[in-house]
């Protein structure tokens, strides 16, 4: 099947929007959930972005969670460069989004399984002969 189709195909089976740009990068997004506050519908969105190392066989990705109300966003204005360091752990490790989850969880009364997901991805990379390794900012 070849790595970037099946990381496509686990986007897919989480009803999420699956991008790719240029250079090889894939990125995985989905509303988990919504919301009104006051006239505004806010909407909980989750990213995995995946980037992948062909010569050491490896899939790195992020997590990001963040809340919005659907108006555009100037991504670029709000994530100039920086410089950022990270830890590198297993596709298993928790990263920092459960912290930020638990207090969207009660805001939306909903529950959400991450682990889940990164275990879908971890065996989707494992068939194709990569491994899953997770970058949580420090």
């Amino acid at each position: 099947m070849g790595l970037r189709d099946a990381l496509v195909q686990v986007g897919k089976s989480l009803h999420a929007d699956v991008e790719e740009d240029g250079e090889g990068r894939v990125s995985i997004e989905v509303v988990l959930a919504r919301r009104r506050a006051g006239t505004l519908e806010k909407r909980l969105r989750y990213r995995i972005g995946l980037e992948s190392d062909p010569a050491s066989r490896t899939v790195f990705f992020q997590e990001y969670l963040w809340e919005d109300d659907g108006r555009p966003l100037d991504l670029a204005a709000r994530l100039g460069e920086k410089e950022q360091a990270y830890r590198v752990s297993g596709a298993e490790a928790p990263g920092n989004i459960e912290a930020v989850a638990s207090l969207f969880a009660q805001r939306y009364g909903a529950e959400f399984d991450f682990p889940e997901v990164r275990l879908r991805l971890r065996d989707a990379c494992a068939a194709e002969g990569y491994q899953l390794r997770h970058l949580i900012p420090l």
